[in-house]
């Protein structure tokens, strides 16, 4: 088994991992599941963060390759063969990238626990400094998406999450070149991962480890595939770690980079606009797909859908007014937008906009870009998704 590099600096005697647990564990298709493991945290002032690896029974740890890294004191590791026994270990690792001896070493060989339909929605106040949100539901692997209500704020700014647990997650907002920020509100959407069907809306969640960062210059993505079919698919998405620091945002598109997500052709990533920085750490993206529709989900009126190529950035003519397919009883409280494809070059996020983002009949919006390459904020039409709901509300799968 390989030791520390260093004994005298840092060494499993003197930065430990206090213990590592199997949380949930669950299955995901008729040959997968997937495993959440948690630990906890260390306390030393140079952590920098956790690796976890993984073996099979009558296998070795390959220290060189860890199955996840991150920032969190949780993970989901994803599609293991459910008739196999697998086994784990976390180290810690610091800021002069030493790492620790192992952790206690948990397995996996039980039945596996199957997951329950179950989502909430609702809006925060969020500044600068993380936030630690508790949800209504316990979940075994929860999406998490965030959208942020313009109103406050008068430069750029995207919601980051990190810390996503089964009963809670970390939110606040960024500035991509490292300015202020001022408390906004923001909306957010957790939904059970798995494909479901909630009162009568098809829905489904997935997460997945990125790899690809896209940029001003380059827009690839990383193709995905839907657990279900659908007529009409509204997109959100999220970055939900942050294993780097320097920002990034969720984008999706369909057959091309200017095309919304269509009922066969799914195309997701995480991209940092025009950053003259573009390497970013590997990071954890959640995504959420609706059915376009007006209706109810728990007891509370919604509505997803994909608007036409009008919406332009907020240093044109904003907001700009999405008329609803359905108007609502009363103007909703919690709405959340993505782009529906990547029409501007230079990459952006769609938002909601101003102290009154809606309506019973509209939602009002914009588009924001970043400001590190130019100062410009001007962007041409885009279409978005967006998913609003009257007020917030939760459904339990038990």
């Amino acid at each position: 088994m390989q030791q520390p590099r260093n004994k005298n600096i840092f060494t499993a005697s003197n930065y430990y991992l206090l213990f590592i647990f199997l949380f949930f564990c669950f299955v995901t298709s008729g040959h997968a599941m997937d495993v959440i493991l948690q630990w906890h945290p260390n306390t030393e002032p140079d952590l920098a963060g956790y690796r976890v690896f993984c073996r099979e029974a009558g296998q070795s740890y390959n220290y060189t390759n860890p199955c996840w890294e991150g920032t969190s004191t949780t993970c989901t590791i994803h599609d293991l063969e459910k008739t196999k026994t697998y086994y784990f270990v976390t180290r810690a690792f610091n800021t002069k990238k030493l790492e620790s001896g192992d952790s206690n070493e948990v397995d996996i060989q039980a039945t596996p626990i199957h997951k329950a339909a179950q989502l909430e929605f609702d809006m925060v106040n969020v500044g600068g400094d993380y936030a630690t949100i508790s949800l209504a539901n316990v979940y075994v692997s929860p999406v998490v998406v965030c959208s942020v209500n313009y109103n406050n704020n008068t430069t750029p700014v995207v919601a980051r999450v990190s810390n996503v647990t089964s009963t809670s997650f970390d939110v606040r907002l960024q500035n991509p070149s490292g300015g202020a920020v001022k408390t906004d509100t923001v909306s957010y959407l957790v939904v059970e991962e798995g494909t479901w069907n909630i009162d009568g809306v098809k829905i489904e969640a997935q997460t997945y480890l990125s790899t690809v960062t896209d940029e001003n210059n380059s827009w690839v993505g990383e193709s995905q595939s839907y657990g279900q079919s659908y007529a009409n698919p509204v997109l959100l998405g999220q970055v939900m770690t942050e294993n780097d620091g320097g920002w990034s945002v969720f984008w999706c598109q369909g057959s091309r980079q200017t095309d919304p997500p269509s009922a066969t052709v799914l195309t997701t990533g995480k991209t940092v606009g025009e950053d003259t920085d573009t390497t970013r750490a590997n990071e954890t993206i959640g995504f959420i797909v609706f059915e376009a529709g007006h209706g109810m989900i728990g007891g509370v009126e919604f509505e997803a859908s994909v608007g036409a190529d009008t919406v332009q950035g907020v240093t044109d003519s904003p907001p700009y007014t999405y008329s609803f397919d359905t108007a609502f009883g009363l103007a909703p409280q919690v709405a959340l937008s993505g782009m529906a494809g990547m029409d501007g070059g230079n990459g952006g996020w769609a938002y909601v906009h101003g102290s009154t983002f809606a309506t019973t009949k509209g939602l009002y919006l914009s588009i924001d870009e970043d400001t590190i390459g130019d100062s410009e904020r001007n962007h041409t039409t885009e279409q978005v998704g967006y998913v609003v709901f009257e007020t917030g509300g939760s459904l339990s799968g038990e």
